[in-house]
């Protein structure tokens, strides 16, 4: 049906499934799977006097009608709402007059409704459906005619395309489901490229942060004022350029590692325990 693959037909001449004649009597098919059960040398559809003269339009409507009863669907105009509308006298002096039905003919083909608990149907019928008869207002209780369908409509394709009736093929499921593996592979590699980014993103952020916490320590450090008196251990205050000037050297050497000592101990490392450092 358009739009939607629910069924594929190949010509062959080796036990098909479906045979049309064009000799037997009417527009008819077997319904559904029943077809299997018609013997081999008997057709399960028929198409009365089909020609190249033939209508457009009609073969148009019969094939595709006659198709759907092959494929498993009954006419739409049997669901109860719409045969409780029919005036029954009416329907069969009708279809005696311009069809030739007898009443029985009628009472099977316009009067029986569906049987629901055998029924997979939409939840209203539809009256344009391909599956339903044109039924004039003239043998309606209510005057309203019954449209008809001339062609399968949007209805009847959705309704054909939907899992109860004709799941897809498995082929068409599997190429579904690797596509969307695909796109959760997609999905992962370009969250794992991501990550990687942040990554080296926090790791530059790390390493500038580090920089400037150097800087800082080196500033504080050199903006503090060296005081050149040096005091010996046991003695009095001497000059840094004094007798013994090696002395005086090592002194002030430990003076300043005591000061760097002094500063990492009270302002760095407290920081860094409170997790104090930031990129400013």
């Amino acid at each position: 049906m358009r739009g939607v693959l629910v069924a594929k037909f190949t010509e062959t001449t080796v036990n098909p499934q479906v045979r049309i004649s064009l000799q037997g009597s009417g527009y008819w098919s077997y319904l559904g799977t029943d077809i299997l059960h018609i013997p081999a040398n008997q057709p399960t559809m028929n198409l009365q006097g089909f020609s190249m003269s033939t209508a457009e339009s009609e073969y148009h409507r019969v094939v595709r009608h006659e198709t759907g009863h092959t494929l498993g669907f009954p006419h739409e105009h049997l669901r109860a709402e719409i045969v409780n509308r029919i005036d029954p006298a009416k329907a069969k002096a009708y279809f005696l007059a311009n069809d030739g039905w007898d009443a029985a003919t009628v009472t099977a083909q316009v009067l029986t409704p569906l049987d629901y608990s055998a029924l997979i149907a939409t939840a209203q019928p539809d009256p344009n459906s391909i599956m339903c008869y044109w039924l004039p207002g003239s043998i309606m209780k209510d005057g309203i005619a019954v449209a008809g369908g001339t062609d399968i409509d949007a209805q009847d394709c959705a309704f054909a395309g939907s899992p109860p009736v004709y799941p897809k093929p498995k082929s068409v499921i599997k190429d579904a489901k690797d596509h969307k593996h695909e796109k959760i592979e997609k999905i992962e590699i370009k969250e794992h490229k991501l990550e990687k980014i942040e990554i080296k993103e926090q790791k530059e952020k790390n390493e500038i942060i580090e920089h400037k916490v150097t800087d800082k320590l080196f500033d504080k450090l050199t903006d503090a004022p060296i005081n050149p008196i040096v005091q010996p251990i046991g003695g009095q205050p001497m000059q840094g350029q004094g007798a013994d000037d090696l002395a005086a050297r090592v002194q002030h050497l430990e003076a300043t590692l005591a000061t760097l000592t002094s500063f990492i101990e009270s302002s760095l490392r407290p920081n860094l325990s409170r997790g104090a450092l930031s990129n400013e």
